[in-house]
């Protein structure tokens, strides 16, 4: 009777510790702020969010609805497309693929509102640094 009720105290507290124990966590480039990967169509890869911006600043860039479109399209490319194994594991490799994004994203825009978009980018960067 003794030795079962230990046996069952001992199961119980060994099924208790494997059941509480935290995931490993890796130091992977595809999530923000260094999160996790959650999927092959997972849509948080970029952490620069430059996407985002450009949305925020479609009506300061005067964006023509033709533009809108074309980098709705470019952003849905990418979203669908997902990740591989090597730019999910590989800092470079990510680089690289954000790079591209953003030049195909520009490549949409005018020479003039690549401009105005970079002193844009470029106030808030400056504002983010003092904000802390």
């Amino acid at each position: 009777m003794k030795t079962g009720i230990i046996f069952a105290l001992a199961a119980s507290l060994f099924v208790g510790a494997c059941t509480s124990n935290r995931p490993a966590t890796s130091g992977r480039y595809d999530g923000p702020y260094g999160g996790r990967y959650e999927g092959r169509n997972d849509r948080r890869y970029d952490n620069d969010r430059f996407e985002e911006r450009i949305q925020q600043y479609a009506n300061e860039l005067n964006l023509t609805r033709r533009q809108m479109r074309d980098l709705e399209q470019i952003q849905d490319r990418y979203n669908r497309r997902g990740l591989t194994a090597d730019e999910r594991n590989n800092a470079a490799a990510f680089q690289r693929l954000q790079q591209q994004k953003r030049r195909d994203l520009m490549a949409v825009l005018t020479p003039s509102q690549q401009n105005q978009l970079r002193d844009m980018l470029q106030r808030d960067r400056a504002y983010r640094q003092r904000r802390g």
